[in-house]
């Protein structure tokens, strides 16, 4: 999200401010954005206007990659800084995972958190030992289940006349 605060007399191009919000949907993206906006930069939504919006896609999601995040979050008592690692093929992935780690592990609610920055690792950066295990290249995962499928959505049936072959 790109936004600023509204031209006065005193400062008429004001600055435009970029922020990478991580929401579920564009209203509460708004919603954190002017949250952030108050916090750090002392513009309130009715001083302000949201410029831009979009949506922000992964250039190549194939690939797994390490992500690291530092963050922070509320407790009942106190704020809490955090780094944790992930893999997963893409941020809003590796995003959805700390969001369900959090709230399993420290019962921290999705609303308490703030993420302050967010970087992809090469393989030697990662501190992690659960993220370490699996730079092993002799880690393998067997695909136990093959079943065949029909190559198109038209072939495809609800019920079949014989079992699947598992091969």
């Amino acid at each position: 999200m790109v936004g600023r605060a509204l031209p006065s007399e005193k400062v008429e191009n004001p600055e435009l401010f970029r922020m990478r919000v991580f929401a579920r949907d564009p209203v509460l993206a708004r919603s954190k954005f002017w949250y952030h906006m108050k916090r750090q930069h002392k513009v309130r939504k009715i001083q302000g206007e949201i410029v831009s919006t979009s949506e922000i896609f992964e250039k190549n999601s194939n690939n797994i990659k390490n992500y690291g995040i530092v963050f922070r979050y509320q407790t009942r008592t106190d704020t809490v800084n955090m780094y944790k690692e992930y893999r997963a093929n893409t941020l809003n992935g590796a995003v959805s995972q700390l969001y369900i780690d959090l709230s399993g592990k420290h019962s921290a609610r999705a609303e308490t958190v703030q993420i302050v920055r967010t970087s992809v690792l090469k393989p030697g950066d990662v501190k992690r030992q659960a993220v370490v295990a699996f730079h092993n290249r002799s880690v393998r995962f067997p695909n136990v289940d093959k079943r065949k499928r029909a190559p198109t959505k038209a072939l495809r049936t609800t019920f079949k006349a014989d079992r699947p072959t598992l091969i």
